[in-house]
């Protein structure tokens, strides 16, 4: 039996950026990209990793034709200022967010849907985590996250 993963360390394990999904590429010859982060979900709740009977077997067949990270570490365990890192790239001292709640994050700071977008991607978002939805914070830096 795999050992479960931390919640938190989870939260950006299960980041999985699927490229191509089975599916041709984009114009251009550019792959798919599909990222994937789930927050708060152990390890061994879902079947790509570990999971037996699987009770995500949608998941597991993108994770499958993709790539899967079994090993990630978080800046903080937080769920906002996590996720703004994972989009920025940058830790939460450079981008601003450093709690759940109120974002701010200067204009000068490039996401990763800003950078697919100028690059000719179409790019879209969603979201069902509280800390990271519409009602918990700044609508116009959750949109730039998300590529919205």
């Amino acid at each position: 039996m795999p050992r479960p993963l931390p919640v938190v360390t989870f939260a950006l394990c299960a980041a999985c950026v699927v490229m191509g999904c089975g599916r041709p590429a984009t114009r251009a010859g550019r792959p798919n990209v599909l990222l994937v982060t789930l927050d708060t979900t152990r390890g061994d709740h879902v079947g790509a990793y570990g999971a037996k009977p699987s009770p995500t077997p949608a998941f597991d067949r993108v994770a499958a034709e993709g790539v899967l990270f079994t090993r990630a570490w978080t800046v903080t365990p937080l769920t906002t200022p996590a996720h703004t890192s994972l989009m920025t790239g940058l830790y939460p001292q450079a981008h601003g967010v450093r709690n759940n709640g109120r974002l701010r994050m200067p204009e000068a700071v490039t996401t990763l849907a800003e950078a697919f977008a100028s690059s000719g991607y179409r790019t879209g978002g969603f979201v069902s985590a509280l800390p990271v939805a519409r009602s918990a914070g700044n609508a116009a830096v959750r949109e730039r996250l998300l590529g919205l």
